[in-house]
């Protein structure tokens, strides 16, 4: 009688504080600049659907005979094609260094914007 006296407490408080964490949630995003109420109601149901995305990826891999190696597996392929995307870089850039300015190639802004976004990004 205890313990379920105990986990019903427990349960309270963390339904409490999940409350007090969403009432946080909305009062910052009222807070910023353009969050109207339908963008406060989007954002926190994005919030829930993202929840069950995971929920749901979680238990369908859980099913799976070994998660870890799918894990594994999933990291080989990225930095496979992580290498891959490296090597291909490589090779446009010393070809671009051969290149004189005057001949390479003209930018749309959209493209400049777009290059000046990646290198402050990851450069």
């Amino acid at each position: 009688m205890n313990n379920v006296a105990q986990s019903q407490s427990e349960k309270e408080t963390l339904d409490q504080d999940h409350t007090q964490a969403e009432k946080d949630l909305i009062e910052a995003l009222r807070r910023q600049r353009g969050f109207t109420h339908a963008a406060v109601n989007a954002v926190l149901r994005a919030r829930a659907l993202l929840r069950l995305t995971i929920a749901a990826t979680l238990a369908k891999l859980g099913g799976g005979d070994d998660l870890l190696s799918w894990l594994y597996s999933q990291l080989v392929e990225e930095k496979l094609r992580s290498l891959q995307l490296l090597r291909a870089n490589r090779i446009l850039r010393e070809r671009m260094y051969r290149i004189e300015s005057r001949h390479r190639n003209r930018y749309t802004p959209r493209e400049r914007f777009l290059i000046v976004l990646y290198k402050e990004t990851y450069g």
